[in-house]
């Protein structure tokens, strides 16, 4: 569903510095090791039998009408929708799938973006927030859509999470930014006052020995533990997930995939070698983190052109793995997770998908909830209860 786009970016950083900068060291004391044995084989012809099961239409109209889920994010029981590319906004719907509004303001001018690099709810003031990488600056809209204000950033990023009103972190993978501190280093990851402009700390050094990591438009983010006042964060092509917590950063999990695991020190010539030669070899990367709390880790990885969901009991320490999920009642088969909170999980279907399935094998309640959808719809969101 998310495509990967090669973004090409020059990382500028104008932010003034002060006594309070300091380089913060990863901690590796405490990592656990998790292992995908046999991911590729494992996950062939696995699914999910999937139970408790509610369909949820979006509804389509000219102005409901968007192009690709980009993002997907459950705010006050209602979906939040980011197309960056088609669309170039932020759609809303309510929990039945009935269209509300969108964020959808083009332009230069103030509360205006030229484009959409990064969507993220500010939990702490319970605002949203999007970054345009174009103009350099964060535009902060409140719950129903309205333009509050904007930061300007100076500064060019690909990922951000909002710690409270003023503070975030901050991440580029692109190319060396032009921040120097007292250490003659060049940073990822930046822990940033935005009411002063002050940088609080810097990690992930460019000259730490992980040169694999460096290749542009592959899925880098931040995701926040539920119940926990900390954030999980992880890289493209890096196993390792970071928990960022106060002024503290420990490598948190590193996820074996065994004879899948990309080789430490890998590098090749150019981005598009780089991408052939994991694909070729079916080498497995995290791909997306989508939930922890007390019991279970959820990602998802990519296994050369396959996508799995991975789920880890902490307690027990085993784990299950999956391609699909199958509602066996409706004859109906669908992704992995895209969203995932402590009440339910949530995937997607294509309206194409729904218009190849054989009808007459469909269950009478979903042949009536899929029965008024064309090509043009918009997507079925699949809500899973926990």
């Amino acid at each position: 569903m998310k495509k990967i786009k090669l973004i090409v970016i020059v990382f500028f950083v104008f932010f003034s510095c002060n006594t309070n900068e300091k380089e913060i060291n990863i901690n590796n004391e405490n990592t656990e090791t998790i292992s995908v044995e046999k991911a590729e084989s494992n996950i062939k012809s696995k699914k999910l039998l999937a139970k408790n099961i509610e369909y949820i239409p979006l509804e389509t109209t000219e102005e409901s009408l968007f192009g690709n889920i980009d993002d997907l994010q459950i705010i006050d029981n209602l979906f939040f929708i980011l197309d960056k590319r088609n669309s170039k906004g932020v759609f809303v719907f309510d929990k039945t799938g009935k269209f509300l509004y969108k964020i959808q303001r083009l332009g230069l001018g103030s509360g205006e973006y030229s484009k959409i690099t990064d969507f993220k709810h500010n939990k702490i003031t319970n605002e949203l927030e999007i970054y345009d990488d174009g103009q350099q600056k964060i535009i902060i809209y409140n719950i129903k859509g309205e333009f509050i204000r904007e930061i300007n950033n100076k500064v060019n990023f690909y990922r951000f999470f909002p710690l409270d009103k003023n503070q975030r972190y901050y991440y580029t993978i692109f190319f060396k930014n032009k921040l120097k501190l007292n250490q003659d280093k060049e940073y990822r990851l930046f822990k940033i006052d935005n009411k002063s402009s002050n940088i609080i700390y810097n990690a992930l050094s460019f000259n730490d020995d992980l040169t694999y990591q460096k290749i542009l438009g592959l899925p880098q983010n931040f995701y926040s533990v539920y119940g926990d006042n900390a954030v999980l964060f992880y890289e493209a092509y890096n196993n390792h997930i970071y928990e960022l917590k106060n002024d503290s950063i420990s490598v948190k999990y590193k996820i074996d995939f065994v004879d899948s695991t990309i080789p430490d020190g890998f590098v090749e010539s150019d981005i598009k070698s780089k991408i052939e030669y994991v694909n070729k070899n079916k080498f497995s990367f995290v791909h997306e983190i989508l939930f922890e709390n007390a019991e279970e880790l959820t990602f998802n990885y990519t296994n050369g052109n396959l996508l799995a969901q991975f789920t880890y009991n902490k307690k027990s320490k085993k784990a299950h793995q999956y391609r699909s999920c199958y509602v066996e009642n409706d004859n109906i088969r669908f992704r992995p997770s895209i969203y995932i909170n402590k009440d339910a999980s949530y995937s997607i279907i294509e309206p194409f998908e729904i218009l190849r399935m054989e009808k007459e094998s469909l269950s009478s309640p979903v042949k009536k909830i899929f029965g008024k959808l064309k090509e043009t719809s918009n997507p079925v969101i699949v809500k899973m209860k926990r």
